[in-house]
């Protein structure tokens, strides 16, 4: 009888922590997608902002005022 109480309660004590190291990988998951998501955004905005800067620096006369 001890025995089947003891399997029991580390039987619900792994089925914890599977519930846990679930949610902790969800966490993980989330975490990835987002920041790839977030990479992708800034790399799409950098290269708007090299464009605009390109642009800029081509219409800016060869002898104008420098800063």
């Amino acid at each position: 009888e001890k025995f089947d109480e003891s399997k029991r309660y580390f039987g619900v004590r792994v089925e914890r922590l599977e519930g846990k190291l679930d949610l902790i990988a969800e966490g993980y998951r989330d975490t990835d997608r987002r920041l790839g998501e977030f990479r992708a955004w800034t790399e799409t905005a950098i290269g708007s902002l090299d464009r605009r800067v390109m642009r800029l620096e081509s219409r800016r006369s060869p002898g104008g005022p420098r800063r």
